[in-house]
């Protein structure tokens, strides 16, 4: 199996950017999943994970999920895109609670990961704050709120 991970900061295409790799490969003839990072039952990061991020050792339970993962996906066939699962589902959220962790967990899912080879697209805008506020307007306040919740 092939991984792809795509990664960026809020609003600035990951789903676009997942959504369009899938169907472009199934349009191809390959097989291909897409997981959004908040899917209740994502493969790495469901949404029990995602409920236990507050309590002690959300960094060790992230990472026996992406174990699990690896061990499924090296005897799986096609393409898994995953958005947003390597640092926004659990770094956002490490930074809340165990900072300290971070840099350890970073070096852990690397190590991890690289069994499957993974290619890691990342999405950055030229100007972050400009883009802040033209998402925030775009999508509105509802989306902006939540944003600024984990921001």
């Amino acid at each position: 199996m092939k991984l792809i991970l795509v990664e960026g900061v809020p609003g600035v295409g990951k789903t676009t950017l997942a959504e369009q790799l899938c169907t472009f490969a199934v349009s191809y003839g390959h097989q291909a999943v897409w997981s959004q990072e908040e899917e209740r039952s994502h493969p790495v990061h469901p949404i029990s994970l995602t409920a236990s991020r507050a309590q002690p050792g959300f960094a060790a339970r992230c990472l026996q999920n992406w174990r699990m993962f690896v061990e499924q996906a090296q005897s799986a066939h096609g393409l898994c895109i995953l958005e947003g699962s390597a640092f926004q589902s659990t770094v956002r959220f490490l930074m809340e609670q165990e900072r300290e962790d971070v840099l350890r967990y970073i070096g852990a899912f690397e190590r991890i990961v690289s069994v499957v080879s993974p290619v890691l697209i990342y999405l950055r805008p030229e100007d972050a704050t400009d883009h802040s506020r033209g998402i925030a307007t775009h999508r509105g306040e509802i989306w902006s709120a939540k944003v600024s919740r984990y921001l």
